[in-house]
């Protein structure tokens, strides 16, 4: 039986901090690996660490020995010592839920047709964007997704999109501006196999939507494709500016795959939540106090008119499995469509004040961040 050892490396993505865990096997130090891009993320308004899990492989000829198992569950290690409060992934089918993984939101995209985008008229200028446009998108981004969960908080030198959809290379970037030159609006494309795919998009009013929606089907019919794909928020305005132009919206609840999370740190994850629980149960009249149980641990959250409190214990008990709690808290399902799953205890007097905590929310991670 060959030795079998955990290497660390650290290593610099663009802006982010990575860290790559790869596995030796005898003398071969890099039979399996895994690399952690540390970014925060936002749940509502508050902000949490996170590591992004990326690159999960096996070499052949190492295959089906359960290396990948083995520097998953270093991963987990990893993160625990590093003290983030959650990982996440995008992965492939029934396999990341032997970790903890569960389902964090949906896939959802919006189908417009090329003609329909060139009826648009729009009165902002559009144009390529320039080293000099990052700061004003990146005001812009934090503006229109200051309390979207699952959205990246994004560096102050960020400088431009890092990624395009499908984990694919930079596409072409605009931005829409006024007379003043205001940065209104920004998209950016790329053009893949006869697909004209939109990986972000995001503006204020009408005037930036209608002058970015012109602009992409002019080049949607430049480049002979008939229809624009794009990938978005189910619940994102540019969404209602297209309805009267007819669009097809398709959103899939993957059952175990896609863009997945679990809770590393439980109680300090809470800690981090206090001010956005605070404003969600301002309507919460008396005092309540639930102590939450999961797999991971146990936290009890305290709710009086000053708001939520983190404490030990909780005269209300719950069970919890780690994976429900952290599509809960990530706004993916509700109280109500997990009451009933396996492991789960909610007493009644209990779930008018969860559904406070953690309602059903739009989460969303723009392709650009997605490690």
């Amino acid at each position: 039986m060959p030795e079998l050892m955990i290497h660390r490396t650290q290593e610099k993505w663009g802006l982010w901090l990575v860290w790559k865990l790869a596995l030796q096997v005898g003398e071969d130090t890099d039979a399996s690996r895994v690399w952690i891009v540390e970014k925060s993320l936002r749940i509502g308004s508050a902000k949490v660490r996170f590591g992004g899990i990326a690159g999960v492989g096996t070499r052949e000829g190492y295959r089906l020995y359960g290396y990948a198992r083995r520097v998953m569950e270093a991963s987990t290690d990893f993160m625990i010592e590093r003290g983030y409060e959650m990982g996440l992934l995008y992965g492939i089918s029934n396999f990341y839920h032997r970790f903890g993984y569960g389902v964090v939101f949906p896939v959802s995209r919006l189908f417009v047709k090329t003609e329909a985008l060139l009826r648009v008229r729009g009165s902002l200028r559009v144009r390529s964007m320039k080293k000099t446009d990052a700061l004003p998108v990146q005001r812009l981004y934090n503006r229109l997704n200051a309390n979207r969960t699952a959205t990246v908080v994004r560096p102050t030198n960020w400088t431009y999109f890092e990624m395009s959809e499908g984990f694919q290379k930079p596409g072409r970037s605009v931005v829409a501006d006024d007379v003043q030159g205001r940065v209104l609006g920004y998209a950016t494309w790329n053009v893949r196999e006869g697909q004209f795919l939109v990986s972000e998009l995001g503006g204020i009013g009408l005037a930036a939507f209608g002058s970015l929606a012109r602009a992409i089907g002019q080049r949607a019919k430049r480049a002979g494709i008939n229809q624009v794909i794009f990938d978005l928020p189910a619940d994102d305005a540019f969404v209602d500016f297209c309805v009267p132009l007819g669009c097809e919206q398709r959103i899939r609840y993957p059952h175990n795959a896609e863009a997945m999370g679990r809770i590393i740190h439980l109680r300090p994850l809470m800690e981090r939540l206090v001010p956005e629980l605070s404003k969600r149960v301002a309507q919460v009249t008396g005092r309540v106090s639930i102590g939450i149980e999961t797999d991971i641990g146990s936290v009890g959250l305290a709710i009086d008119r000053r708001g939520v409190r983190v404490i030990r214990g909780g005269v209300l008990k719950v069970k919890i499995p780690q994976m429900i709690l952290t599509q809960m808290v990530m706004g993916y399902r509700g109280v109500s469509e997990v009451v009933n799953d396996p492991g789960v205890h909610i007493p009644q007097k209990a779930q008018p004040v969860l559904d406070a905590l953690f309602p059903k929310t739009g989460a969303y991670m723009w392709w650009s961040d997605r490690f």
